[in-house]
């Protein structure tokens, strides 16, 4: 009994083990990225979150189209990826759903 015991603690222990150094790399690389966007942000780079805003093929990546009752068409009505510009240049465009017309 007290064999099986120690076994059962033994695995435990492990599975706790594996778990906090599971959350310790998630936690390094969430602060790593962190980091990573702060200095992005203090060397100009900007993310474009274009909801509401006009469709422009120049700044955003349209996925597809999507009738919307009281929008505009050519509006953005979703965001599935922001997008990135460095010093008014579009690094990654933002890839949208548009409204269409009826």
């Amino acid at each position: 009994d007290k064999y099986k015991r120690a076994l059962a603690d033994g695995e435990n222990m492990r599975r706790r083990l594996m778990k906090q150094i599971e959350d310790a790399k998630h936690f390094g690389i969430q602060g790593f990225c962190k980091d990573l966007l702060e200095v992005f942000t203090r060397h100009g780079l900007i993310p474009v979150n274009p909801l509401e805003e006009k469709f422009d093929p120049n700044l955003h990546e349209a996925l597809f189209q999507q009738e919307v009752q009281g929008k505009a068409p050519g509006t953005i009505v979703v965001v599935s990826k922001i997008g990135y510009k460095l010093h008014e240049r579009v690094i990654r465009p933002a890839l949208v759903g548009v409204a269409k017309g009826p």
